[in-house]
């Protein structure tokens, strides 16, 4: 949905359908003007319109969000898909039977949509969500109990791995992150609505890469023989990314968005 319908189906409390459906019906009272003149206000200060509205959409799973945690993206959504098609051929053992629940790693959850959207559409999967930030956990706790995956899942607040509980010597089956990866010096260039949300989720550093740096460092030592690592990525970062994991790791392939981007990476350690 554009803005507009997101704006109006939020006000009215309804489907798009039933926005176009009973387009007659809609009438602007002085509730509606109130509510519309406060959103417009907002987006005029360059809030973004899921801080605004308190809500976003991702796998079709609704989310709450708030100022200071990063909102999630539809290019996100493709890293989720391709995940579950590639989890096909992780379920069988070598006799072709079924192995036990997958172990999922998602480093830097913050909303946890991908983590819960991982815990509703697969079967049998455990996963620890980290984050550095608490309030972007406590959120991602309190989406995943909407959802009823919070089973499922164990929040952790960490920096990458020095969380005591990875001092276990934890294998995981996938481990997967959508790191901060913006340049630096570009962070509200392109897009001056993430100029509101938080650096620490956008700023990949003055190359928009530290993060790989450090994933291609030490995230081979939690995966299982076998496991895969599952990166997005920004416009024009694939072939720096495969340079980067080109010690110690198999890069499988990589996945484009809707613009022709590569935007998820796929890369197997050893």
């Amino acid at each position: 949905m554009n803005e507009l319908e997101l704006i109006l189906t939020d006000i009215f409390k309804c489907s798009r359908t039933n926005l176009y459906l009973n387009a007659s019906s809609v009438v602007f009272k002085k509730r509606e003007f109130k509510s519309f003149d406060r959103i417009l206000r907002n987006r005029g200060r360059g809030i973004p319109l899921q801080y605004i509205l308190g809500y976003t959409e991702f796998m079709g799973l609704g989310l709450k969000v708030k100022k200071g945690v990063l909102i999630p993206r539809p290019e996100t959504e493709i890293l989720v898909e391709t995940i579950i098609e590639k989890t096909k051929n992780l379920r069988l053992s070598a006799k072709g039977e079924k192995t036990k629940n997958l172990t999922i790693l998602d480093i830097g959850t913050g909303s946890g949509c991908i983590a819960i959207a991982l815990a509703k559409f697969l079967e049998r999967v455990d996963i620890i969500a980290t984050d550095i930030s608490k309030e972007a956990l406590d959120l991602a706790r309190e989406n995943a109990q909407s959802h009823n995956v919070v089973e499922n899942i164990n929040f952790l607040q960490s920096d990458f791995f020095i969380h005591h509980f990875f001092k276990t010597k934890i294998k995981f089956d996938i481990i997967v992150s959508n790191p901060p990866y913006v340049p630096t010096f570009e962070i509200g260039i392109f897009d001056n609505t993430t100029a509101k949300e938080p650096k620490v989720a956008l700023n990949g550093g003055i190359d928009g890469l530290d993060f790989y740096r450090r994933l291609s460092k030490y995230a081979g030592k939690f995966l299982r023989k076998g496991g895969l690592l599952f990166l997005e990525l920004g416009y024009g970062q694939a072939e720096k990314v495969k340079e980067i994991f080109s010690q110690g790791w198999t890069i499988e392939g990589f996945k484009k968005d809707y613009q022709g981007i590569e935007r998820v990476c796929i890369i197997n350690y050893g």
